[in-house]
Parts: structure tokens; C-alpha cells; sequence
């Protein structure tokens, strides 16, 4: 536009918000039905009063943890050009950049969010590509029952209890799986270790009760979530060391008070210290240290 100027302009006040809103969808149709004027202004309260939003609809914005987008992005290959932390300081400023060009909105929390219309239009960009195999899917709080075919799946807030037998068993190409804040998912079926090309698993904020053996099939895994899973009472041994690719691992408040025997998290943190000390390319742990002696095992 040849602009040599830019100045901010601050969204508009409620009332004027309503009246733009209010022009756009017409008088016919807010009158049409009865349920739709307390419908219309619940829209119109959403859009925070940014015109372009007021004369579009759009699905609701989502603050995202900027720790799990970077390992979002580096499990898919968009940082395949940098290694290990080269890769996560490269994420990082990316996300400088996307926010200085407005394009992300910080939140509290090191997390950031992208408005409504700004979603949309990624998402528009993204089902326009010529390469039908290049896909996403983001099905957050839909109630999905079919298995997809995709490389990204995002099942977060989908109020699942636990998975389908054969629901992962035609997703060979599968690299990213969120099944964060399903609060009722409690165990994982042992499909999953047909997901032979998955980097990132993102299992925090569920009920998991045990993580199973089959997950140490997974040998290409980059990233692991527990964060936020206080009823796993058991993680076997020699499943986390056998993840020998694993350079993300974050498990704070992990784990129930009581644990099992055959668990790596009973009693003292030596086994868990051992598990880790055979992960060469561990640089990001996140862990919540109920004794001083997990810090002294670890520097011995």
C-alpha cells in the first residue's frame, strides 16, 4: 500500500462494535428468531470489539504454551535445517517475529494466542496447498471418532476416557499427537505403537494411570509431555532410556504420591537418574523435585 506511516488503532468501544455488527448481519435476521439476538451478542462480545472480526464469524481464540509450540514445530520438520537447541532458539524467534508483526498476541504465562480472523486465514492458507499430502487437522473439542489420515492430530479438550483399540492402527505417518486436557483419558491403548514415525506425544493434563510398555516403540520420539498427570502411579523401566532420540522431556507434578514397585518414580529418584543418564540427546527437562537427593544423583 505504499504507506510511510503506521499508527495503532484501538478497537472500538462495545456500542459502536454492536452498531457496525448490527449493520452487517442485518435487522431481517436478528428479528427472524427469537434465540438469535442473545446468540448474536454473545458473537459479537467475542470479537473484542476489532472490526474486521465483527464483520466476519470465526471459531474462538486459544492460548498457546510457546515451550510446546516450539516443540511442535521442530517434531514436524519445519526447523529440520538447525539441531537441538540451535532449533529451539530459532522457534523462539520466530515467535519474536510473528508477535512484532501482530500476527500472535501475547498472553500471561509465556503463552501467546491468534485472533480469530488471523486463525482463520492460516487455516485457509494451509487447505489451498497444490500438495494434497502437505494437510492439517486440528480437531480440538469436535468428539472425533473416526481415525483421520493426517500428520498432525490434535485431540486436546475432546473429553475423551480412553482410545479405541484399532484407532491409531492407520497412522504410520503420524508425527504430532496431542491428547492434552482429556481429564477423563486414564490409559492408552497398545496400537500405539504403530505410530512408528511419531516425534511429539503430548499426553499432559489427562488421568493416565500407567504408561505402557508399547510406547518405548515409538524410537523416533523427540518430545514427551506428562506435565500435570498426578494418577500415573507407574512408569516401567527402560521405557523412558529406551526413547534414545527423546531431547524433550517434561514431567512436573508427574506422577501420583503413591507409586508402584516396578515404577521408576518409587521411593528415591535414583532409577529415574538412571533412565535419564541414557538420553544423549536430552537438552530440555522439565521435572518437579520432591527431594534434594534427585539434584545430588543427577550431578554426581
Amino acid at each position: 500500500m505504499e504507506a510511510h506511516k503506521s499508527f495503532k488503532v484501538e478497537c472500538l468501544r462495545y456500542e459502536d462494535a454492536w452498531k457496525l455488527f448490527e449493520e452487517k448481519v442485518g435487522r431481517d435476521i436478528l428479528d427472524s428468531h427469537p434465540n438469535i439476538p442473545e446468540l448474536v451478542e454473545t458473537v459479537a462480545k467475542e470479537c473484542g470489539g476489532l472490526p474486521l472480526a465483527l464483520i466476519t464469524f470465526f471459531s474462538e481464540d486459544y492460548r498457546i504454551d510457546i515451550d510446546q509450540l516450539v516443540d511442535f514445530w521442530i517434531c514436524e520438520g519445519f526447523l529440520d535445517e538447525y539441531d537441538g537447541i540451535a532449533a529451539r532458539n530459532q522457534g523462539y524467534c520466530i515467535v519474536g517475529t510473528l508477535l512484532h508483526a501482530c500476527l500472535l498476541e501475547e498472553e500471561e504465562g509465556n503463552r501467546v494466542k491468534m485472533h480469530d480472523v488471523i486463525r482463520d486465514m492460516a487455516l485457509w492458507i494451509a487447505s489451498t496447498f497444490e500438495n494434497k499430502n502437505e494437510k492439517f487437522l486440528v480437531l480440538a473439542g469436535v468428539g472425533l471418532t473416526a481415525a483421520p489420515s493426517v500428520g498432525t492430530l490434535f485431540l486436546n479438550f475432546n473429553n475423551l476416557d480412553e482410545v479405541d483399540r484399532g484407532f491409531f492402527q492407520s497412522m504410520p505417518s503420524l508425527r504430532v499427537l496431542s491428547l492434552s486436557y482429556n481429564h477423563r483419558l486414564w490409559k492408552l491403548p497398545h496400537a500405539i505403537s504403530n505410530l512408528v514415525s511419531l516425534q511429539n506425544l503430548d499426553l499432559s493434563n489427562t488421568r493416565l494411570e500407567k504408561l505402557k510398555e508399547s510406547i518405548k516403540c515409538l524410537f523416533d520420539l523427540k518430545c514427551l509431555n506428562l506435565d500435570n498427570t498426578i494418577r500415573l502411579h507407574t512408569i516401567p523401566p527402560q521405557i523412558i532410556s529406551n526413547l534414545k532420540k527423546l531431547q524433550v522431556l517434561r514431567m512436573f507434578l508427574c506422577g501420583a504420591i503413591e507409586q508402584e514397585e516396578q515404577s521408576i518414580l518409587f521411593g528415591g529418584s535414583e532409577l529415574l537418574v538412571e533412565e535419564l543418564l541414557g538420553l544423549d540427546h536430552l537438552h530440555l527437562l522439565g521435572v518437579t523435585i520432591r527431594r534434594l537427593k534427585f539434584l545430588k544423583n543427577c550431578f554426581l
